[in-house]
Formats: C-alpha cells, sequence, structure tokens
C-alpha cells in the first residue's frame, strides 16, 4: 500500500491531515495546523506538489482524536514509561510508536482536554491546535513512525480520554467583590544536585540578575535558556533552579504565590525559541559531556572533584558576566526573539540567511519587513489608517555579506510576478521619485552605499561640482513617507499645475558602510525628522564566509507573494471615502484591545525618551520623534504576513513590534553618541573613547594610546581632548590600581575605571 493510500485511510476516517517537510515536523502549508482537511481531492492535490512529503494529523476536535504523548530523550534524562509506571493503566486503545522509543496513545471524548507540556515527567497532552506525524512519516533521526498493531488504527477502538491524565483547568478568575483566601505556595523541590545541577547554580550565581525598568523578562528569559537550552534541563528542574538559584538576586524578586506563571512561560519560551547555541553548549564548556556523564553515578565525590576544577575569579579569570560583556562587544547580539518574526516576514528572513555567504540576521529581518510592507502596500490598513509603507537602512562593514538581503527580495518578486514593484538603484531629483510612484504608485527602492547617497545631498549647492538639485530628494521623501493615506502634492510647475499621487507607497532598502553612515549624516539629519523615520539596523559583525550553492526560491514564499501581489480589494462603498472611489481599496485590519494597549504604553515612553532628552538637550531624542508609528506600520506587516485571509493585528504583534523598534533606535542612539561628529574636534575625541573602550576593563596605557593616535595632529591637541574627556567624566586616568609598579599612567573609561578603583579599595 502506497503512502498516499494510507494517508487516504486516515482521511476516510474522518482525520484532517496536512504535509510537512520530508524527514522534518515543519509543515509545507502557509497556515500548518490550520491547513488540515480531510477532502480527498486536496489531499491528492498536496501529494502531487509534494510526494515525499512527512504527514501530521490535527490533533483535537477538528479530528476528534485527544493525544497522550510519551516522550522518551535519553540525551536529557526523559522517559515518560517510566513516569507511566507511577500512573493509573492507560485503557487499550490506538497506540503509535514514535521513534524515539515513546508513543502517542490515541484517544476520544466530547470533554476536550486542554493541551499540556510536561503536564507529568515525559508525558504531554495534544489537544485543540497542536498536531502529531502519523505513520509513515520520517522522524529527523531517520527512524519511521509505527502503528503498535502493525495493522493500523482501522480495526481498534479509540477508548475514551482517561481522567486521571486531564490537566486541571485553569484557574478561575476573581471579581474584586468575591473574597480571595490565599492558600500559601510551596516552592518547587529542589533537584537532587548532579554535577551539571551545580555548574547551573555556578552559572546562574553569575547570570545579571533582573532588575524592574532594565529589561528584567529578558534576563529571566536568558537565564531559562541557559538551563534547558545550555545545560539540557527538564523544565521542571529548570523552574526550581530559577526559584532558588536565580530569583533571590532579582530586583525586586518575583512573588511566587502572584507570579509563578511568568517562570513557567519563559522556561516554555525558551523551549520554543530557536536558539543561536547548540543544545548542550554550557555542558561542552565545563567539560561535562558524553563519558562524563556516565560518571554521574559515583555521585558527591565526583561532584566535589569537578567543582574543584573551577578556576577561582581574579582579575586574569574575571566572572563570566563581565567576560559576557567583553564578548558583547564583538558578537552584537540581540535577542533571539526580535530575529524570528512570525509568518511571511520571518519565512522570508530565514531564506535570506540560508541563501547567504556570510548571514547578516539583523538586516536579514529589517530588509524582509520593508520588502513585504511594500508587497502589502495600498492593500491593507489599520485603525487609524496606517500603511506599510517603511524605509531601512543596513549599516555593515565592505563585504560583510549586507547585500544578500535585497538581492534575496529581487529573486522573490520576480519569480512572484511582482517585478513591478522594485524601483530603480538609485534617484537623482523629487521629480524622478514622484515619475516613478505616478507610473506605479507601490514602489521599492534599493539605494546601495546610501551614506555616500546622502553625504553628497547633505554638501548639494556648496559648491562647484555639486548637483543643487539632490538637496529635494530628502524632503520629497519626508513627505511621502507621510501620504501613504492621503493625496501626495508635488512642486507647483511652470503652467501652474501639480503632480498629484493619489496614496502614494515609497519603501526604501538603503545599504553603507559605518564609516560612510556617520559621514553622511549630521545632528541638523536628527532635528529635521529624516532619520527617525528609518528603521537604522547596525551590525558589527563580519560573518565567516560560506559555500552556497544557489537555488530556486521557495515554491512557498513565491506563491504567497504572487497571490499578495494579485491581491484586489474590493471598493467600500459603505464608508462614503471620496477618496476610496479614485484609488485602491484597503482591506480594514483590525486591532486587538492588549494590542491597542501595548501601542499606548509605547507611545508614553517614546514620549518620556524625548522629555528627558530635551531636559539636557539631547539631539539623540529626536529619534524616538516616529518610533511609535513605524511600530504600528510593522506590526501591521507582520500581522498580514501571517494571516492572509483575515489578517489581525495581535497583542504579540504589537509585543513584537515595539521591542523590535526600541532595540532599533536604541542601538543607533547608542552610536551615534560613539561616532557621529558634526565637527573634526568631535570626531578625533570619538576615535579617542573607542580606543579606550576597546581595551575594557583592563584599561590602556597612555604610551599606547599615544602610538594609536598617531592620526592625531599633535601631543598637545591630544593631551587637550583627553582633559576635556576627563573634565567631562568620560574616561579616568591615574596610575593603574592592578599594576603598581607601571610608570606611566593608565587610562580607562569611567565605568571602567571606576569599577577597577573600588576592587583596588577592597583588596
Amino acid at each position: 500500500m502506497s503512502s498516499l493510500d494510507i494517508i487516504l485511510e486516515y482521511a476516510a476516517r474522518g482525520w484532517q491531515v496536512f504535509p510537512c517537510h520530508p524527514g522534518q515536523k515543519i509543515p509545507l502549508t502557509t497556515h500548518g495546523v490550520n491547513d488540515a482537511t480531510s477532502d480527498i481531492e486536496t489531499i491528492r492535490a498536496w501529494n502531487i506538489r509534494w510526494p515525499n512529503a512527512n504527514w501530521a494529523l490535527a490533533c483535537g476536535e477538528r479530528s476528534g482524536v485527544y493525544v497522550i504523548d510519551v516522550d522518551v530523550d535519553e540525551e536529557k534524562g526523559v522517559n515518560g514509561w517510566k513516569t507511566l509506571e507511577t500512573m493509573p493503566n492507560l485503557p487499550e486503545t490506538v497506540c503509535q510508536n514514535t521513534p524515539r522509543g515513546g508513543a502517542h496513545f490515541l484517544f476520544k471524548t466530547d470533554n476536550p482536554p486542554r493541551n499540556k507540556n510536561s503536564l507529568f515527567h515525559g508525558i504531554d497532552i495534544r489537544s485543540n491546535g497542536y498536531y502529531i506525524m502519523l505513520a509513515p512519516s520520517i522522524h529527523p533521526n531517520g527512524k519511521v513512525y509505527v502503528w503498535a498493531d502493525k495493522k493500523g488504527p482501522g480495526d481498534i477502538e479509540m477508548a475514551e480520554f482517561p481522567v486521571a491524565f486531564r490537566p486541571p483547568a485553569p484557574s478561575k478568575a476573581v471579581m474584586p467583590w468575591e473574597k480571595v483566601v490565599k492558600t500559601p505556595k510551596t516552592a518547587p523541590s529542589v533537584p537532587v544536585s548532579t554535577p551539571i545541577i551545580e555548574r547551573a547554580r555556578l552559572y546562574l550565581a553569575e547570570c545579571e540578575p533582573a532588575i524592574q525598568g532594565q529589561a528584567g523578562h529578558d534576563k529571566l528569559l536568558w537565564a531559562a535558556r541557559a538551563l534547558v537550552v545550555g545545560f539540557e534541563l527538564d523544565d521542571q528542574t529548570a523552574i526550581s533552579l530559577l526559584w532558588s538559584d536565580f530569583n533571590p538576586r532579582c530586583v525586586p524578586p518575583w512573588n511566587q504565590e502572584t507570579e509563578a506563571k511568568d517562570f513557567e512561560r519563559k522556561v516554555a519560551e525558551a523551549r520554543r525559541t530557536p536558539s543561536t547555541k547548540p543544545a548542550g553548549w554550557l555542558i561542552d564548556e565545563f567539560g561535562l559531556r558524553d563519558s562524563d556523564k556516565k560518571l554521574f553515578e559515583y555521585g558527591a565525590e565526583l561532584a566535589e572533584s569537578l567543582l574543584a576544577s573551577v578556576k577561582p575569579i581574579t582579575p586574569e579569570n574575571p566572572p563570566k558576566h563581565i567576560q559576557a560583556k567583553a564578548r558583547a562587544k564583538t558578537t552584537d547580539d540581540w535577542p533571539q526573539e526580535l530575529l524570528s518574526p512570525p509568518g511571511y516576514v520571518g519565512d522570508l528572513a530565514k531564506w535570506i540567511i540560508k541563501t547567504a555567504n556570510r548571514p547578516q540576521p539583523k538586516l536579514a529581518v529589517i530588509a524582509s519587513i520593508v520588502g513585504a510592507g511594500a508587497l502589502f502596500g495600498g492593500k491593507v490598513r489599520d485603525f487609524s489608517n496606517g500603511r506599510t509603507n517603511i524605509y531601512g537602512i543596513g549599516v555593515a562593514e565592505t563585504s560583510a555579506g549586507k547585500d544578500r538581503p535585497f538581492k534575496a527580495i529581487e529573486e522573490i518578486f520576480y519569480a512572484a510576478g511582482a517585478g513591478a514593484l522594485l524601483g530603480g538603484g538609485r534617484v537623482t531629483s523629487d521629480t524622478a521619485i514622484e515619475l516613478g510612484l505616478q507610473n506605479n504608485r507601490t514602489q521599492l527602492w534599493n539605494i546601495d552605499e546610501v551614506g555616500d547617497y546622502f553625504k553628497g545631498i547633505k554638501r548639494s549647492g556648496m559648491g562647484a561640482g555639486n548637483s543643487p538639485h539632490l538637496s529635494t530628494i530628502i524632503p520629497c521623501l519626508k513627505q511621502m513617507w507621510s501620504c501613504a493615506s492621503c493625496m501626495y502634492r508635488g512642486k507647483q510647475k511652470a503652467d501652474g499645475e501639480f503632480r498629484t499621487i493619489t496614496e502614494p507607497h515609497a519603501c526604501l532598502w538603503g545599504l553603507t558602510t559605518p564609516s560612510r553612515f556617520y559621514e553622511g549624516f549630521s545632528s541638523d539629519e536628527l532635528e529635521d525628522g529624516f532619520m527617525p523615520r528609518i528603521l537604522i539596523a547596525i551590525s558589527k559583525d563580519m560573518p565567516a564566509i560560506r559555500t552556497i550553492e544557489y537555488e530556486d526560491p521557495p515554491e512557498s514564499l513565491v506563491t504567497i507573494t504572487q497571490a499578495w501581489f494579485n491581491r484586489i480589494i474590493p471598493p467600500d462603498t459603505s464608508s462614503g471615502n471620496i477618496l476610496g472611489a479614485i484609488s485602491t481599496s484597503q482591506m480594514l485590519v483590525e486591532t486587538e484591545p492588549r494590542a491597542r494597549q501595548v501601542f499606548a504604553e509605547f507611545g508614553e515612553f517614546c514620549d518620556r525618551v524625548r522629555e528627558d532628552g530635551r531636559a539636557i538637550d539631547d539631539k539623540t531624542r529626536h529619534l524616538w520623534g516616529k518610533a511609535y508609528e513605524n511600530a504600528r506600520r510593522v506590526a501591521l506587516t507582520i500581522a498580514c504576513g501571517e494571516e492572509f485571509e483575515c489578517p489581525q493585528i495581535k497583542g504579540f504583534h504589537a509585543e513584537y513590534a515595539c521591542k523590535l523598534i526600541k532595540q532599533l533606535v536604541s542601538d543607533v542612539v547608542q552610536s551615534i553618541r560613539e561616532n557621529m561628529s558634526d565637527t573634526i574636534w568631535e570626531k578625533e575625541k570619538k576615535s579617542i573613547i573607542r580606543i579606550v573602550e576597546a581595551a575594557g576593563e583592563a584599561g590602556i596605557s597612555y604610551s599606547e594610546l599615544t602610538k594609536r593616535t598617531q592620526s592625531l595632529r599633535d601631543g598637545k591637541t591630544r593631551d587637550m581632548y583627553v582633559q576635556d574627556l576627563i573634565d567631562a567624566n568620560i574616561i579616568l586616568r591615574g596610575p593603574h590600581p592592578l599594576r603598581p609598579s607601571a610608570r606611566k599612567g593608565w587610562v580607562w573609561l569611567y565605568q571602567y575605571g571606576l569599577a577597577q578603583m573600588e576592587n583596588s579599595n577592597e583588596k
């Protein structure tokens, strides 16, 4: 019997199925489990398109199947069979053996249980919205799913879902007038000590604690990911260690009675979020892997010997969180959640990264948002008539891989027949922009070396050989950014007419190197409102080069790109909008109340930052001026990329967008303070700061600083700069606290130097 015949038998039982990548659990269809069907013709069409696909079953009410998933993972010490030995016997029912030695027990019920990961150790419950792989699918380890009966599920009746395995109902919401009687919660049991757990405790002791108002939840997520990924601990052990070893150092600590779910959610998020580090990377770092694991039975004696091998903390071997800070200067990390947006944008970014000789994840994500914004242009709007026209710039060193994102977008757009959206690579005036948008009201421009371009614009009209008409481009782009939902009016021509464009949708993706970027902008651009409109992604990475063979764009991306490009939104005749009669109608994408709340809170945050900056005349405060609006545009784009038929901006779309914009603007603010200079004096001072900062906590001798600043005009100028920086409490100079015999003075950044002084005083 062929695989197709087997799948059609499942469908005949009323089971809803859908295809996944061969040898994987990743859906091939756009909406995964939500595309599951028992329709014979649809299944046959999928089989023709993907003849080698794995097949998955949609659990829950769609198929009438509820699953007790018994998991076995020897590396993680998980064995659900041992748990079952302590439980009531399962009734006889349909059973499928899984390739790692576990099983899927299938049940029916009129009272659906909730989904629950780790209901018991090694036992999960799969219900509405979840799926399992079906025989004869192939596991990523190369083994095959098989029915325990060998004949398949046809001759066996599914039993009623057992009560003992039904997850408890969620806590009932308590109304303000209801009396609340709190029962004290006991902390999760402290896990039995093993060498890995003891090392995990040492690691947690060195993790930065969560501090309220300082990205505390990100710190908690980092600690959780270190436990479940870095040390490969099970969820319950990880939660126990977070309460016992991480939480007491947090400010303020989490309240276990009211906030226990926070830790459970973070551990679950850490488990499901892709990690840039391989599983067990912290075990490898501590030398506890493979053969060492077999020695755990030796117990405390082995643990003590392993702990004795830990190097003492000294100035030459600082704590790991200090080492991590030093590494952060070169690894240029972002939270993983920002590098993994959902839906079309995330799929596009993954394709860009997969096919890049030097992958640049940050640039891939922002370019994908810009590209998707162009694709959805003129077709969608949010509750305040906002659109998806977005400007983005990628900043990275020469030959660092920054050109791949747009090339990949070009390949997909052309394959989908959407090449008309792609404008030219260079525009010479506002007239060129207007004419391009008159021909096609949605345009995506790719401008290489945009730093040189804007540098030329800034200097236009300042001397012979310059082009004064370049100075018209930025005002035009600024106006276009704000006119996607209204009528654009260009300059009045000689005959008295205006060049008008209804709802122009201009998108921009530019590339430049850091040095050219900072030369192309000054504080004037911060104040005039152009830079705040741009999503600027700055990458300091130089990834290792890879040899990548060309492959055609994935059919799934091409198909959805084509569908959006060809989509026609019916006119909304009920609104009475006169403008709608002469323009492409837009689909109203509703915004959930939670998303509106997230936007409102982010808007208040941006206003506070700007107000604080005004008090000290910090010009970087202007960069927050368009952050709120950019966040809404990004959220609208992400939401439309995740759902084609009826997109909706949900709370997590808004949270992702606001976190992303906050990260981008914060990065740019920091980078501008370090690099952008309106005068030669500022530029030279900042070169000294960068050299001193690169030396880190160890500081740099003044003689070495002199060698590295030979490009300055003379020693007197250098001394003047250093003294200015000392007076401003930016750097410190004096005897090295850990090298008293050094003759020359040493220099540190203030934050590092102060720490060194304090350490010296303690000694």
